[in-house]
């Protein structure tokens, strides 16, 4: 491994969002450019070692269907908690997370306040028939025929 970064500024093309949050552009890497798996993996490697999360650009993921993502989140959570508990997240990591009650034994021993974010997390789609899904291979299992707010659908 290389050595450590001192900041996310001493890397090649970076850029922040509010001077901290590292947006991450892959479009060169999905192009195929030589080096670019290795830059972007560096850009990766930074932030979750010294922030925690990121922003990505140059996905190619349309800007209406992450519009149209943000809303059924909002919608989602705009709930009453009977119902996003309803679908509280499973063995397989997939459903609602609360907002936890209390810190965990780490962040208490490191004086740290419980967190106070909440999550709906999903994982990649995948049919009844996957050999993952059948096996009943751990964090692998299906999305589809979950609960979702009213008036929306499950989509593919």
């Amino acid at each position: 491994m290389g050595q450590a970064l001192a900041t996310f500024t001493d890397l090649r093309y970076s850029s922040l969002i509010g001077g901290v949050i590292p947006l991450i552009d892959v479009a060169d890497y999905l192009g195929g450019k030589p080096g670019a798996a290795e830059e972007v993996a560096d850009l990766l490697r930074y932030a979750f070692e010294n922030v925690g999360f990121y922003y990505l650009a140059g996905h190619g993921v349309p800007q209406a269907l992450i519009d149209a993502q943000y809303a059924q989140a909002a919608r989602f959570h705009a709930q009453p908690l009977e119902a996003k508990l309803a679908v509280k997240v499973d063995e397989h990591t997939i459903g609602y997370m609360p907002i936890p009650d209390k810190a965990t034994p780490n962040a208490i021993a490191q004086g740290k306040k419980p967190s106070q974010n909440e999550a709906y997390f999903l994982r990649r789609e995948r049919d009844a028939d996957d050999p993952d899904v059948v096996s009943g291979r751990r964090f692998h299992a299906m999305n589809s025929g979950r609960p979702t707010c009213r008036g929306s659908a499950n989509r593919r």
